[in-house]
Parts: C-alpha cells; structure tokens; sequence
C-alpha cells in the first residue's frame, strides 16, 4: 500500500503530539502516584519501573531480532515464492531463533496465512488491526494481546521484498514462567501476576503463585474486579498483603492487561481519574489545532517535491533540456537549481561516456566497436556498391615501447594515424583497431578491380621517419586489404579477411597483400586454436621443458634445449608439432617465441645462478629471423637477465634458411656478432644449398633423429651420420645428434667423433626443477652414466680432431 509524503507528515505530527501527550501523562500521573506513597514509595516505585522497563526491553529486543530477520534475503525469498510447506518450515525455523512462542503470516489483506501454533488457522481475520495501522505508519508495532485465552507481547511487521507482501506476527507467551523472571528482578519478596479482562472481568494470566496460593489468588481476583490504583491492605490465606496492580497501557487494545503485585507494602495512592480527563481533553483539542497546520505544511513541502520527480522522470527518459524553475529563496529553490546543474552534468557525462566508447583515448579514431559498426552499416546501405576494407599492421611496436618508452611510442601511433588521416579520401575512414593496428574503409570503383594505387602512395607517405623525441624513428607498415563483397558478404567476415590478409603480409614479410579466398583462409578449427594461442601464453597455459645435451667424448651434460609445451584446457597436451606451423600461418609465431625467448633466459639465468654452467638452445622460425626485430628483442633479454651472449644457441632449420636467404642470413649474421652460436637443426633433410651453408655464420650442425634412430643396426644410417660428422668437422663447426636411444648408439657416435648426443638415452624433456636436479644427482652430472673413453677412444678422438 502506497501512503503518499503528505500523509506520512500528517500522521507524523500527529504521532509526535500523542507521543507528548502521553508521556505527559504518564509523567503525572507517575508523580501523583509517588506522593501517595509513604513507606515504600522507594521500592515500589523502584521494583516497579524495573518491571516495566524490564518488558519494555524484552518487546523491543524481540523487535529488533525480527526486524533482522526479515531483511533476510533467504527469508524474504521463501515468503515471496515458496509454497506454504516451505513457508511454515521457514516461519518456524525463525521462530525458534528468535525465542518466540508462535508466529503467524498475515497477508496484506488481513487474513491469517500460516500460524505456527494452530493447523487451522488459514483464512481467519488478523483481529490485531491497530497493530496493522500502526506498523504501516512506524515500520513496527507491538504490543500485549490475547490469543486463544492466553497473552502474548507480539511485534508486527512487513514483509518487504522490495515492497509489503505481508505481515509477520512473532508473539512470546506471558505465562508462570515470564512471571517468575519479571519476580526474580524485584529486591524483596512479592507476587507478580499478570491479569486479562475477558466478558468484563478481569482473571488471572499468569502468576509466580502457585499451589493454593494461586487458588486463593484466583478467588481474591474474582471477589475484586476493580483493579487498586494504589497500594491496598487485602488478606490472603490469612496474611496481610499490600496490594498494587498496574493496567499496561496499548493503544487500541481489544483486551486490556494488567500487572498485579502482592507484598507488605503500606496503603497507597487516590485516584488521578480527573486529571487523566483534563489531560484527554487537551490532547483533542491539540490534535485538532495540528491537524489543521499540518495539512498546510505538507501541501507547501509535497509539491514541489512532485514537480522533481516528473522531472526526474523526463531525464530518465533522456530529456535534459526542461529544467525545474523555483523562484524562491529557499531549500526548495536550491534544490532546483542543483537538480537543473545536475541535469546538465549528466548530460555532458553521457557525451563524454559515448564518445569514449566509440573513439580511441590516444589518437581520437574511431576505435575497433566503431570501425565493426561501419563497415556493417557501409555494406548494408549499399550492398551493390564495392569497396574494401583494409587492416594497417604498424610493425615493432613493442620493442619501440621497451627501447624508447612509451611517451614516444604513442607519438609515432599519433603520427601513423595522422598520416594515414592525411592520405584518404574525406568520405573514407581510418580507425585504431588494436595496439599496433588501424583500419580502413576505402572506397570507389578501383577497388572492386583489385587496384593498389592509394595502398601504393600511403607505403611512400609512411616511407618516411616520425620525428619523436629521441630523433628520427624508421617505420614499417603491412596492409592487409579485402574487397566487397568478393571477400567477405558481411561486415565481420569482410574484416576477418582483411585481418587475414595483413598477417600474410606481416609472414611474407611484405608491405602489401590482397585477400585471397582459396590460399588464405586457414580451417576454422585452426583458427579458433589460433585465437586461443594468445589467451593461453596470458593465462600460463604454456610451459617449457628442458632436454639434455651431453658431451659425447665426457658423457657430462654441457647444454639443454628448450621445447614449448600447450597444456590446453579442452584438447590437453598440445605438441609443437601442432601449433607451431599454425602460429607460423596467422602470425602468432611473433607472440610464441617472444614468450618463449622470455621464459627460456630467465630458467637460463635461475641455473647459472645455482651453479650450473649450461649452454642453452632455443629454436627460432623462418619467420621470426625474416626481420631484424629479434636482434632486438634478445639484446634486451641477455641485459635484462644478466646473461653472455655466448650462452645461448639459436636453432634454425634449413627450410628457414630458404625461405628469405637474404634476408636470414643479415639477421644471423648480426646475432652471430654479438656472441650467440647458430646451429642447423634437423640437418639433411631438407634442401640446402652447399652455397648458403658456406655463406651461413653457423657453429653446429645438428643431425635430425630420423638418421640416428637406428643408427646401431642400419649400414646407411651409420655412413650418413659419419659423412655428416666428416662434414661438419672439415668446416670447424660441432656436430649434434639427436634422437640418441640406446647405449651402442651412443658408444658409436663416440666412435666417429661427434660432439654433442641428444635423446632419451639421456633424457626426456623435463620441467625446470626436475632439469636442475638431474645436472646435479644424476650419472650424467659427472659422466658416470656411460663408459669412460679407453686409451683407443683417446687415439681415435685426437685423429679425429687432427683431421
């Protein structure tokens, strides 16, 4: 039930006076009351006002309790929608935390729902209605009523969930044992009994009496149905007892209760009866006088209320141009000038939050939501009319970040927008789609015939060096475009193309690539475990495991390869077998190794800090030496880790070397300077050219497993591993076997003079703290795992290196 502001003012004010009124009264008649008596007035006054207040605290703490109890969401939840088992099992389990005796769910309409104490009681009307009234007004209200021929103190409140859905009774019993607690505050001997008038006449509730006591008490009640205002001499089972007896006041009480005491106390107090009246009559006539003033108040206070919340509304509705105009010179005429501010702050807030969410904070271009959106809308407005959608890759972003820092790093993306804003048509649109990467939606017919002329003048604009802080910076774009509606018949598929494209051209190592719907769009299901790779090297999916290298010649372990292992959360353990080629394709392979280089050194830098001198191999892709971008990146890593530069050995593949030789071979070639080993990893089954071997900075030939497997029994595995160690040595490099399973395998590649043996003879991968503890426990720490060298190993091995 709504109650408007108004009317909760009216009864407010009203609630207020009576409130006076009433302890006015009581006040008095308290006063009158204390100058009757003589002898006891002390302790009667004192035992009793201890009673009182004692009752007084037990209902308000009862309260208290029940009104947490009902903000209980689990209890406002089984009231609003459990079934009536559910209900009662709740309303009972309540009750018995909260010490009550019975509860009872009332509905909004007055009818008894459920009652803990009586199976029956469903449909019956709540009799209690100025409880109800009174609750509605205060939230709460309680108060001494009779159920069923006996008293309870009972509290009544809503059950809100947000709003009333019913009314709640928990009611405590006033019966012997009530009674003998309210005794047992009293500091001299007495009885205490609690009476109900029922049919006209008072009897006996409960009472601390007992036995024929309580007989005789029930007798003396029934002899004397008007209650003593004061202390009155009476005899009871032949003993003199001054007796006092207290109505408890309620408002609206159908039944009214007393409090009834017996002990030797002397004659008490005359009635007040008179002075009661006078105070009722004043009561009226000031109820009248503020029923009258309030009604003025609330009017003058409700309706400017009422003009604010019409306009709330219309600023819920997203109207912010009416405002509220008061012109007074009060609290409501600043109110609505705080409400007119408010209304314009919230409108420049929106402004700013929607253009937030659809621009780039950094360079103020349309953000990757915005550039979605457009190009959608692009093709559904003109379906028939081509256009392309192109995705610029800024290359080397993150080692400008790392190298010059960040303030000039967002300087040349400010740059890059700018010129790339500057080099398209004022229709067309350029949008900051990711970190390193802008979008563009281009139009006109040239488009639709696969022509390059605008991709061709933004490679020449871009060809030129951004001025930052630092001096001149060198940038290097990839454009990646897709055509409409060839390329894609929808906005996302047409950018999913584009974004395709530009990763092609990123691996090709090319500025430009145009979408090609047969060679470049990859198997759906190696997209999503593409999408998954960057998610997974965030998320610590990845690991590496380490294998041992060992010195053939010593049998001590002097090196350990990395090799990436995907723990991945559906398909488990991935293989490199499988998500490295794929990462290759769609240009993850950047993210992979960077992780990979990162982990890599800093396990390198954890060993050496142990003690333990190992070299350590890691393996790099076609396309991660097709750029010099790596230089840069394992420059930073040896100085951050603290780590020689002679530590490390890069393994590359001969079809890497063939992809780009030339550019392959610089990049190597730089490395090597600075100190790294460049080994020829799974050397003779590719198609190497004699030439580029020669030309190539390599330190290691690393003979792949296939030739070494069955190495001990086959006759052309045996000549093709000796020619490949006869190879090596004759061009001073060292010569690695991998794939290395048994004893007489090993013991033959002694024989033959190769250098380093790899393979589950000595080891499988391993985790970090495993690989530390097998250089440290095992046979293979001090080359106790195979047979020393004889004295003709010793000739062969010095031949061999005389060769």
């Amino acid at each position: 039930m709504k109650v408007s502001f108004q009317s909760k003012l009216i009864v407010f004010a009203f609630g207020i006076l009576v409130a006076v009124q009433v302890l006015s009264a009581v006040a008095v008649y308290y006063s009158t009351r204390s100058l009757a008596i003589e002898n006891l007035r002390v302790e009667l006054a004192a035992t009793e006002q201890v009673f009182l207040t004692h009752l007084e605290n037990t209902t308000r703490a009862m309260a208290e309790t029940t009104t947490a109890v009902t903000l209980d969401f689990a209890f406002r939840n089984a009231i609003a929608q459990g079934d009536k088992p559910t209900r009662r099992s709740v309303l009972e389990n309540f009750r018995d935390r909260v010490a009550a005796d019975r509860v009872l769910l009332v509905s909004l309409d007055g009818e008894v729902d459920i009652d803990t104490a009586r199976e029956g009681a469903m449909g019956t009307v709540f009799p209690f209605t100025d409880l109800v009234e009174r609750a509605d007004v205060e939230g709460v209200a309680f108060d001494i009523v009779s159920m069923d021929g006996k008293l309870y103190d009972m509290v009544l409140l809503p059950v809100l969930a947000p709003d009333a859905i019913a009314w709640i009774a928990f009611a405590m019993a006033i019966d012997d044992e009530f009674a003998v607690e309210i005794r047992n505050l009293a500091p001299f001997p007495t009885w205490v009994s609690f009476l109900m008038k029922q049919g006209g006449e008072w009897r006996l509730a409960a009472s601390t009496a007992s036995g024929a006591e309580r007989v005789s008490l029930e007798n003396y009640i029934a002899a004397n149905q008007e209650l003593p205002v004061g202390p009155s001499l009476v005899d009871v089972e032949n003993r003199t007892f001054v007796t006092t007896a207290t109505e408890i006041h309620g408002e609206g009480r159908k039944v009214p209760v007393a409090l009834l005491f017996h002990s030797t106390i002397d004659p008490a107090l005359a009635r007040t009866r008179e002075l009661l009246l006078q105070l009722a009559a004043l009561l009226v006539a000031a109820l009248v006088v503020t029923l009258i003033g309030a009604v003025f108040l609330a009017r003058g206070i409700t309706r400017p209320v009422r003009d604010l919340t019409t306009a709330a509304g219309r600023v819920r509705e997203g109207d912010y141009n009416t405002q509220v105009l008061y012109q007074r010179q009060d609290e409501f005429g600043e109110l609505s000038d705080a409400f007119n501010k408010m209304m314009t702050d919230i409108q420049r807030r929106e402004e700013t939050i929607s253009h937030q969410a659809r621009n780039d904070a950094l360079t103020g271009l349309p953000n990757r939501r915005e550039f979605l959106r457009q190009v959608n809308e692009h093709a559904a407005k003109s379906p028939d009319k081509p256009f392309a959608a192109v995705i610029v890759g800024l290359e080397r972003v993150q080692e400008m970040n790392s190298s010059l820092g960040f303030e000039v790093g967002d300087r040349i993306i400010k740059g890059v927008a700018e010129r790339l804003r500057e080099h398209i048509a004022e229709d067309d649109m350029v949008a900051r789609i990711g970190g390193d990467e802008f979008g563009l939606v281009l139009n006109g017919e040239q488009w639709a015939q696969g022509g390059d002329t605008l991709l061709t003048s933004l490679i020449r604009a871009m060809e030129h060096p951004i001025t930052a802080r630092e001096g001149n910076v060198d940038i290097s774009l990839r454009f990646g475009l897709a055509l409409y509606p060839e390329h894609g018949d929808n906005g996302a598929n047409l950018v999913m193309s584009s974004e395709l494209a530009m990763y092609k051209a990123r691996l090709a190592g090319k500025p430009t690539h145009i979408f090609d719907p047969v060679a470049d769009r990859p198997r759906p299901e190696a997209l999503m475990l593409m999408g998954e790779m960057r998610k997974g090297l965030e998320t610590g999916q990845f690991q590496l495991v380490y294998q041992p290298k060992v010195d053939v010649a010593t049998g001590k372990v002097v090196a350990a390869e990395a090799l990436s292992r995907w723990q991945h959360p559906h398909m488990k353990n991935l293989s490199p077998e499988t998500f490295v080629p794929l990462a290759e394709q769609t240009g993850n392979i950047r993210h992979l190794t960077r992780w990979m280089l990162e982990q890599a050194t800093t396990d390198c830098a954890a060993w050496r800090a142990a003690g333990l001198d190992l070299k350590l191999s890691v393996n790099l892709s076609a396309k991660d030496i097709a750029t010099g971008e790596i230089v840069m990146i394992l420059s930073r890593l040896l100085v951050e880790k603290g780590l020689p530069a002679e530590v490390l050995t890069l393994e590359i593949t001969e079809s890497a070397l063939m992809d780009e030789p030339e550019e392959a071979l610089a990049t190597l070639d730089n490395l090597s300077d600075m100190g790294m080993s460049v080994s020829v990893d799974d050397f003779g089954t590719g198609y190497s050219s004699m030439s580029y071997l020669k030309r190539l900075p390599a330190d290691e030939l690393k003979i792949d497993k296939s030739f070494v497997l069955n190495l001990a029994n086959s006759r052309e595995d045996d000549v093709i591993v000796r020619s490949t160690v006869d190879l090596g040595r004759n061009l001073g490099l060292s010569v690695t076997a991998e794939g290395v399973e048994d004893l007489e395998s090993f013991l033959r590649l002694r024989e033959i003079g190769c250098t380093i043996a790899q393979g589950y003879f000595v080891a499988r991968p391993m985790p970090l703290e495993k690989f530390m503890e097998f250089c440290t426990n095992s046979p293979w720490a001090d080359g106790t795992a195979v047979p020393p060298v004889t004295a003709a190993g010793d000739e062969l091995e010095h031949k061999t290196q005389d060769r």
